[in-house]
């Protein structure tokens, strides 16, 4: 009897630790957003609008036009040669969250890490905040790395990253866009 137990409990604890193994190394079940060297100029000139835009206008950017940019800010990021390597960067505009899919390589092995949030204004900075996490599929308690994560995203060091021009007063995501409101 005792041996069965044993013999139970292991194959309990192999799969317990096994299955979270399996799940990080999935895709997440994003689609694939295509980027292109006019959706990088149609983000440019749509910041311009933005910097020269009256009260009460609205600039919407889509997610591809986020992705372009992204991309050619980002260049060709297989030159590196370390061990772990970022690939990719995309963001998805679901419902009313950014959700961002990070990509990197892993001693030859893709990891894909997932991180949901919403985006506010405060202080004429886009300040983020976490509220879905995963590695795969594999969902990462949010309580546990979200404070983590906002502190390092709306930190000092990013500030200059995340300024707004002095005329935006809201920022919200709609129907798959991301929306500037001016005052």
């Amino acid at each position: 009897m005792r041996k069965k137990a044993f013999r139970i409990a292991f194959w309990a604890l192999v799969v317990v630790t096994t299955l979270p193994l399996i799940l990080i190394f999935f895709k997440p079940s994003l689609p694939d957003v295509a980027s292109t060297p006019e959706g990088a100029k149609s983000f440019d000139e749509k910041m311009d609008q933005l910097n020269e835009s009256g009260p009460g206008r609205e600039v919407r950017f889509t997610e591809a036009e986020l992705n372009s940019k992204i991309q050619e800010s980002l260049g060709d990021l297989s030159a590196t040669g370390a061990p772990v390597a970022l690939k990719s960067l995309t963001v998805h505009l679901v419902g009313h969250e950014l959700q961002g899919v990070i990509r990197a390589d892993a001693v030859g092995v893709s990891l894909y890490l997932l991180i949901g949030g919403t985006f506010g204004e405060n202080a004429h900075r886009l300040v983020f905040n976490p509220t879905k996490m995963a590695l795969g599929r594999l969902p990462v308690p949010a309580p546990l790395v979200g404070p983590l994560l906002r502190d390092r995203l709306n930190g000092p060091d990013m500030q200059s990253l995340f300024e707004l021009p002095d005329n935006v007063r809201n920022v919200r995501i709609e129907n798959h866009e991301l929306i500037f409101e001016t005052e």
